[in-house]
Parts: C-alpha cells; sequence; structure tokens
C-alpha cells in the first residue's frame, strides 16, 4: 500500500470509529487515545490528518457534497424540483446514518 492509500485509510478507520462511538457518546466526551485505539491507530497518525475530531465530519461532509455535485453534473437537471429529488435521495439512500449522527 503506498502512502496515500494508507493515509486514505486510516482516515477511513477513524472516520468510521467516530461514527460508531458516536451511537454511544456525545464528540465531546470521546477522547482523541479513545478514538484512535477503537481505530487502530496511532495518536500521530490521527494528528498527521486532523487538528479536531469535528475535523473528520468536516471532511467526510465535503467528500459528500463532491459526490452529490458529480451525480447532478451527470444528470439533466432542468428544475430546482428535480435537484431537490436528487438531494433528499442522496442523503437517504447513501448517508442517511451520517445525517442521523449528525441530527443527534
Amino acid at each position: 500500500m503506498n502512502n496515500l492509500e494508507q493515509k486514505t485509510f486510516n482516515q477511513q478507520c477513524l472516520y468510521t470509529a467516530l461514527m460508531q462511538m458516536l451511537n454511544k457518546k456525545t464528540i465531546d466526551s470521546i477522547t482523541i487515545g479513545e478514538l484512535c485505539d477503537y481505530a487502530g491507530v496511532s495518536r500521530m497518525t490521527y494528528y498527521r490528518s486532523y487538528t479536531s475530531k469535528e475535523e473528520i465530519l468536516l471532511q467526510h461532509l465535503e467528500e459528500c457534497f463532491v459526490r452529490f455535485i458529480s451525480q447532478l453534473e451527470a444528470k439533466k437537471i432542468h428544475t430546482n424540483y428535480d435537484m431537490a429529488c436528487i438531494f433528499f435521495k442522496f442523503w437517504q439512500l447513501e448517508e442517511k446514518d451520517f445525517l442521523a449522527t449528525l441530527l443527534r
């Protein structure tokens, strides 16, 4: 695995661990040490990519918007209604758990 693949894998591990932990605890009560242990990565690995736990969520949110915009570009959108349908289907089908966790 090259460095970029390893970094992407570690970030995915941290995101997955954080999402699972958020089902049991608030983000403020999760320590970086707990998160790293749960994700199976070192604190150094965490700090190479992030400065806060919230940054993990923001990165995922940015990735969501990139995928959503790609879907919009791939389809011919004629009305705001068409765009809204794609938007809500995206969140319902692809990111339902992420959205539910954020809303909690």
